[in-house]
């Protein structure tokens, strides 16, 4: 072996003091001590809120209670029983069991505070936009543009063939046994028919069409519809 030969050079390794986490766990930390200070009930965490038993120990010493599972809670809950998800996320189906208890829930930690401030607005949040829709377009139909639209067995006719479509689809997309899409039972009527598509789907559904139809009407020569009718 040459002595000579060229030897690795020095490498120093700083360790930081103290160690810090990411922005996202920051966020989740901060969120449950700041739903301790504010909550009127008992505060429940789904899984540790981070891996660090040091932070779950200081949060648990606050008043946050640690469970594995939604149904370590008691049912009902007692009022103003805030439930908090991991940082890590939960699964669809985590989440719609909790949304069916009709309890406070977070997702991720960080939309606590904001969950909390939306859930007064019960109803609000999709089945008045879905109302006021259907509102709009009978109201520019009849009061305003006086196509003679809602007259016309097409138009009915193109509304059976969309529905027809829209049940299988949307029924897959919102079964309560495994869905994909969500909905903040909060927000809506809690009306779900035919299967378990909320109410509110077809409510936009039929505005949506409408609307587009209207349009369609609005735009096309007037001769061309002068001779249609």
């Amino acid at each position: 072996m040459n002595p000579e030969a060229k030897q690795p050079p020095t490498r120093v390794v700083l360790l930081a003091s103290p160690r810090a986490f990411c922005a996202g766990v920051e966020r989740a930390i901060q969120t449950v001590e700041s739903v301790l200070d504010q909550a009127k009930g008992p505060v429940y965490d789904r899984k540790q809120i981070v891996h660090n038993s040091s932070v779950v120990a200081d949060l648990e010493s606050r008043g946050a209670v640690f469970v594995n599972e939604l149904d370590e809670i008691p049912d009902p809950p007692p009022p103003g029983t805030v439930v908090i998800f991991s940082a890590h996320g939960v699964s669809p189906a985590v989440r719609l069991t909790h949304l069916l208890g009709g309890r406070h829930y977070s997702v991720d930690a960080e939309p606590v505070a904001r969950e909390e401030r939306r859930a007064p607005m019960s109803g609000l949040g999709y089945t008045l936009p879905a109302v006021l829709a259907v509102i709009a377009v009978c109201v520019l139909e009849i009061r305003v543009w006086h196509t003679g639209l809602f007259r016309r067995p097409a138009y009915w006719i193109s509304m059976a063939i969309v529905v027809g479509f829209q049940i299988p689809v949307d029924g897959w997309l919102t079964k309560l046994s495994a869905p994909i899409v969500l909905y903040d039972e909060q927000h809506t009527s809690g009306i779900r028919f035919p299967l378990d598509i909320p109410i509110e789907d077809f409510l936009f559904g039929f505005a949506l069409v409408t609307a587009v139809l209207l349009l369609w009407e609005r735009r096309r020569p007037r001769t061309e519809v002068s001779k249609q009718r």
